[in-house]
C-alpha cells in the first residue's frame, strides 16, 4: 500500500437556537477525497530521524534556522469541514461565514448521549465525552454516512449508499426515530435507547469541559503533519481520521504548532491559536469504515514522542472563509 495522507476539501459546533439554513455540502460519499503525497520531515530529515517540533512558544516563527519553519508562506485552506452530531460523519463546506469567539455554525449541536450518564436535559455545562456514545468505543459509528440538512432539520443516514435513516431531529417524533435506530446500530439492549442530545447556545465538543470560551474552539489539521505521520508509519492516513474543522496544505509538517500562541489569519478571519490537539483511540477507526484499523495515539508517540495532531484556535475576528484563503502568521500574542 502507498503512503500518503488523504485529503482535501470535503467538512463543527454551535448555533443561535433551533436548525438554522445555510448547511451547504452533499453528502460526504458524493465528494472524492484528494490524496496528498506524504512529506519529508520539518528540516529535511533523512531516513527516519524525527522531525524537529517547533517549540510554541518560540520566536524563531520566520528566522529561517536549521529545522525551523518558515512563517506559514504558502499555507492556505485545502478543506472545510462540520460535524453536526458529534461522533458522526463530516459534512464538506464550500465556504463557511465566522463570528468572534463562535465556533463554525452547527459544529456539535447534537450528540447522543448515555441514558446512564451525566447528561440530562438542560444541562448548562461542558461533559466528558465519555458520556457519549462516539468513536472512541463505538467504531461502528464510522460505519454511517450522515448528513443533517439546516434548512429542516433532518438527519439522514446511509450505509453503501442505502438510505436507513431519515428522521426529523426538530420533533419528539423525529429524535425518537434517530434514538431507535442508533440502538439497533449500537446493539444496546432491549428498552436502552442514547438521547438525542441538544442544548440551546451550546455545543458538544471535547473542549466544552475546559469552559464556555474553549467550547466555541475551531480545530486544525495540518494536511503535511498527517502525511509525516502516514510515511513513517508506512501506509495511508485518512485527514478525516482527526475531525478538524480545517485542512491547511502548503506548510511544512508540524508547522502548525507554532500557530498556538500568536494570531493569525485565514483570508479576512482574525484567529488566534490556543493549545495542540492531543489524540485518543477515536483516531484509530477509518473513516467510512467502522474499522479500528491504526493505533494512531501509539505511532504519534513511537515516532515523535507526543500524540499531538492539529491545533485549536479562537475566532477574533470574523468573515467569510473558504478553500485557498491564504494562512498569515503574526507575532506572539500577549
Amino acid at each position: 500500500m502507498g503512503t500518503g495522507a488523504r485529503g482535501g476539501g470535503r467538512g463543527g459546533d454551535r448555533s443561535g437556537g433551533g436548525c438554522q439554513p445555510g448547511l451547504p455540502g452533499p453528502p460526504l460519499a458524493h465528494r472524492r477525497a484528494r490524496r496528498v503525497p506524504a512529506r519529508s520531515a520539518v528540516g529535511g530529515g533523512g531516513g527516519d530521524r524525527p522531525p524537529v517540533v517547533p517549540d510554541p512558544a518560540s520566536p524563531a516563527w520566520g528566522e529561517g534556522e536549521d529545522g525551523r519553519v518558515s512563517g506559514g508562506s504558502g499555507g492556505r485552506v485545502d478543506g472545510l469541514f462540520v460535524y453536526p452530531v458529534k461522533g458522526l460523519s463530516p459534512q464538506p463546506l464550500s465556504g463557511v461565514e465566522l463570528k468572534p469567539r463562535r465556533a463554525f455554525p452547527f459544529d456539535r449541536l447534537f450528540a447522543l448521549a448515555r441514558p446512564d450518564g451525566a447528561y440530562e436535559p438542560g444541562l448548562g455545562h461542558g461533559i466528558a465525552k465519555t458520556n457519549y456514545y462516539v468513536l472512541v468505543d463505538q467504531a461502528r459509528l464510522a460505519g454511517l454516512e450522515t448528513h443533517l440538512d439546516g434548512e429542516s432539520g433532518v438527519l439522514a443516514a446511509s450505509v453503501r449508499g442505502r438510505r436507513v435513516l431519515s428522521a426529523d431531529l426538530t420533533t419528539d417524533a423525529g429524535r425518537g426515530d434517530a434514538a431507535a435506530f442508533f440502538a439497533r446500530v449500537l446493539d444496546l439492549p432491549d428498552g436502552v435507547a442514547p438521547v438525542v442530545a441538544r442544548e440551546e447556545g451550546r455545543r458538544f465538543t471535547d473542549m466544552a469541559p475546559d469552559s464556555d470560551r474553549a467550547m466555541e474552539f475551531v480545530s486544525l489539521i495540518n494536511l503535511a503533519s498527517v502525511g509525516d505521520l502516514a510515511r513513517r508509519a508506512g501506509t495511508d492516513v485518512d485527514p478525516l481520521r482527526f475531525r478538524g474543522n480545517v485542512h491547511l496544505a502548503g506548510l511544512s509538517p508540524w508547522e502548525e504548532l507554532v500557530l498556538v500562541g500568536r494570531e493569525f489569519t485565514l483570508g479576512g478571519v482574525r484567529l488566534r491559536g490556543t493549545s495542540v490537539t492531543d489524540r485518543c483511540a477515536a483516531t484509530e477507526v477509518r473513516p467510512g469504515t467502522g474499522a479500528r484499523d491504526l493505533p494512531v495515539p501509539r505511532l504519534l508517540a513511537t515516532h515523535y514522542g507526543h500524540t499531538f495532531m492539529g491545533v485549536y484556535a479562537e475566532v477574533l475576528d470574523g468573515g467569510h472563509l473558504q478553500p485557498g484563503d491564504a494562512l498569515e502568521v503574526g507575532e506572539i500574542a500577549a
